[in-house]
């Protein structure tokens, strides 16, 4: 509903992330085929095993890739339906290379987790080309995007993705407001153009 509002006001279109892009600010897991024996948590043979298996991730909703125009390469985005059903990602061509050697990964599967926990496995529905995520230098890292209404979630913090029509700072009052309807006490800060985070950056 909040991107139908923002649409009425000047947006082409809304989406959400667990973390602000090209912002110096991410969560890197480990991902590993399910044939895979991970090392003891917190061993130094698991360190060394991380280093060849990290795997950043950023919770998003089924608008994000399209919001973002990050082209789907294989399979497809989230689906409203997915938050019923069991843990699926979509990953990007480098974290399907580093998996399996291959971009043809839809319907296979693997684990995700930290150095410390393994989480249950997950499927992967969708492959996305390679983007930044943390800064724009170097190379586009091994990416796996989960559905925001599976865990981990949002926790305790969510970013706003908004591609407007204009320009788009003239929207930002629109997003204040929009936030403000759907809970007076829901603070709204930071907000400021992908070109201006870029150069803060």
């Amino acid at each position: 509903s909040s991107s139908s509002a923002l649409t009425g006001r000047g947006g082409v279109s809304a989406s959400l992330s667990s973390h602000r892009l090209i912002a110096n600010s991410s969560a890197i897991g480990v991902a590993s085929r399910l044939d895979e024996t991970l090392p003891e948590p917190g061993s130094a043979a698991m360190n060394i095993f991380a280093r060849t298996h990290y795997a950043w991730q950023l919770g998003i909703d089924e608008r994000f890739f399209s919001t973002m125009r990050m082209r789907i390469v294989r399979g497809r985005a989230f689906e409203p339906a997915d938050a019923a059903g069991p843990p699926v990602v979509v990953v990007n061509r480098a974290l399907a290379r580093q998996l399996f050697q291959s971009e043809d990964v839809i319907g296979r599967q693997f684990d995700s987790g930290t150095l410390r926990q393994r989480h249950d496995a997950s499927e992967i529905v969708g492959v996305v080309e390679d983007a930044h995520y943390t800064s724009i230098r170097g190379d586009s890292p091994p990416t796996m995007y989960t559905y925001y209404r599976h865990p981990p979630g949002m926790k305790n913090a969510a970013t706003f993705e908004v591609r407007t029509a204009g320009p788009p700072e003239a929207l930002a009052a629109s997003v204040r407001d929009i936030m403000r309807d759907v809970d007076p006490a829901l603070p709204v800060f930071g907000v400021m153009t992908q070109t201006d985070q870029i150069a803060t950056s």
